[in-house]
Order: structure tokens, then sequence, then C-alpha cells
């Protein structure tokens, strides 16, 4: 193996989602329509599973299989995968492998499926032990999936500690330019975008009900379009919006309403995962602060069922003018603590 261990598996989950880009696209322009890819293969505990979202799988497998096993013990943390947990070692135990790979290998498929929009291949990799989390999180690598229509796609990696970079390319890889990564200087979310997650029904109005009152203790409302939204329904997609300067903040509160929507007599809403935040790290070495609805730093398990809370801030100063006004909403509805 030549250079570092994280450099060895950056290099590897970029030629892996360059394979899963290739399978989908070339899926979904092979299908009959996008009411196929939208067929619902199945429902777990972690999500819902399309037809689209199967497209890539065996090449993973395989992948792992031939170039990464032969090299280095893995586990492979992915939804929708081997029951979510898949080992490639001798002992074929999962216990055993010194390295873990935690996969969203369709991010935002809901979009896509329609040809509507981007989804995002993401994976993160990090020792493996018993309380590995994503604070441990050591490389990740993010690919864009484009709809039919679209010929250039992005892909950006990390290596803790050592920044994040990013480059454009056509499909067919003839061309590519280095991205700039450059996240949001601004110290106003006035006339920018800031988006609080409400994608599916259940949440909707408890979450607009704290939007519209953050908007009402941060503008006066002396100016009715403050900010703009922007409901991308891809937690991938949402973090490389504030690493481009597209976004100034993202609120996903999701997890946080679960108690709420027992209390209604409602199911629990559909939460982002540990599988959708893997790249938080690259979104944190271009500068963007990623953090809990506590104000700390993100972290959870590498698993596929774990609820995730978080918001994304462009900057400091955004952060530190609006944070406050939140987080005394959230209080005072209870919905956290002091």
């Amino acid at each position: 193996m030549n250079g570092t261990i994280e450099e060895f598996f950056v290099d590897k989950l970029k030629r892996l989602q360059d394979h899963i880009v290739h399978a989908v696209v070339d899926g979904m322009s092979a299908g009959p329509g996008p009411d196929t890819m939208a067929a619902v293969e199945s429902v777990g505990e972690d999500d819902t599973i399309y037809k689209i979202d199967k497209l890539g799988e065996q090449e993973i497998l395989d992948f792992f299989e031939r170039r990464i096993r032969p090299e280095v013990s893995c586990v492979l943390v992915a939804e929708g995968i081997g029951g979510g947990r898949v080992a490639f070692n001798g002992s074929g135990r999962a216990e055993d492998a010194e390295f873990l790979v935690i996969m969203d290998p369709v991010d935002g498929s809901r979009g896509l499926m329609h040809g509507k929009r981007s989804a995002w291949s993401l994976a993160g990799m990090s020792t493996n032990h018993e309380r590995a989390t994503l604070r441990n999180i050591r490389a990740a690598v993010m690919t864009e999936i484009p709809p039919p229509k679209q010929t250039l796609h992005d892909q950006l990696w990390a290596v803790r500690d050592a920044g994040a970079r990013g480059v454009r390319r056509d499909l067919d890889g003839s061309r590519f330019s280095e991205l700039r990564l450059t996240p949001s200087s601004a110290d106003s979310l006035e006339h920018g975008f800031a988006t609080f997650c409400r994608f599916f029904a259940g949440v909707k109005d408890l979450i607009a009900e704290i939007e519209e009152e953050f908007i009402r203790n941060v503008s006066g409302f002396t100016w009715p379009y403050y900010y703009f939204e922007d409901q991308y329904i891809c937690s991938g997609g949402q973090l490389y919006e504030l690493i481009m300067g597209h976004d100034r903040m993202v609120c996903d509160l999701r997890a946080l309403l679960a108690h709420k929507m027992r209390e209604r007599g409602d199911p629990a809403p559909l939460c982002s995962h540990p599988y959708d935040m893997c790249t938080e790290l690259i979104a944190r070495e271009a500068g963007v602060l990623v953090r809990g609805i506590d104000g700390k730093r993100l972290d959870a398990p590498l698993d596929t069922t774990s609820n995730v809370g978080w918001i994304g801030w462009a900057n400091d100063a955004l952060r530190d003018k609006y944070e406050h006004a939140l987080r005394e909403i959230l209080i005072r509805r209870r919905l956290m603590m002091f």
C-alpha cells in the first residue's frame, strides 16, 4: 500500500463512487421512465429502498471483495446492503475488522429517480471499534449522481486535518477542473438561502411554527422575504450547498420532534441517519460549522438506524448571530434543555 491508510481509502472510494454513478446513470437511461425507478423495493427500519437504490448494490459488494479485502480488513455499513453490515476479512465477523466504511450509495434518490435533481454517493472511513462515531471519521468522499440531462458532476473529498478538495468533471472523464470550496462569508441570512428541513408530512406544521417564530425574532418581519429556502431532500446535497457557498444555514430538527409525534399518536418522522451525514468531515474541512441540535460537535454511532439532528452554518459570524435565538425557541417549546 502506497501512502497513508486515509489516502488509500480516498482513492478506493472515489473509484467505487465512479462505478456507482455510472451504474445509476446507465440504469436510468435504460429504464422505461421515472415511475420504474421510483418503485418501492423494500421498507426497512432505516429507510425506504427504491429501485434506483439497488442499481449499484452489486458493484459495491464486488468492489469491496476485489479491491479492498485483499489489502485491508474492513466492515461495510450501508443501508439496504447485507442487512446493513458486511465484513470483508478473514473471519467474516464485523468485530474483527480493523477499519469501517459507512456509505449511503444513493443519497437523494427521491429527487433523482424523478429526474428533478442530483443525488450524491456518500462514504466515510473510520477505524472499527465499539464506540466508532461520526467524530471518528478520518476520510470521506462524496460524488454527485446527476439527472439524465446533466453531463457534468462534482466529486469532493477530505482527510481529517488535511483540508478538503473537489473537482468538476464530464461524466465520461474527458475533462475536469478544480473546484473552489468556498462557504459563504456573509454575516446575515438576508437575501441568502437558509432551510428548515420539512420534507415529509407529520412534522411540517411544527417545523413551520419554529421557523416563523425564528424569522420574527431575528428580523422583526420588517422585510417579509428575509431569506429564501431550498428543500433539497438530500443531506449530502445540503452539505454540498453549504460547502459551495450556495446556502448559509441548514437546520434539520426532525430527530428532535420524534417525541412530539408520539404524543400526537403519529409515527416518528423519517430522519437523517449517520450514513446521510458521513461526509460531514468534508464540510468541516472546507470551513463549514456542522453542529448537533445541542450546539455541540456532531456525533452519532456509525450505524443505519440512529436519528441525527443537525444545523449547518456557513461561518462563525452566522452562528454567533443566530444560534442563540434558535436555541431560545427550542427551549421555550420544551424541545431541548438549557
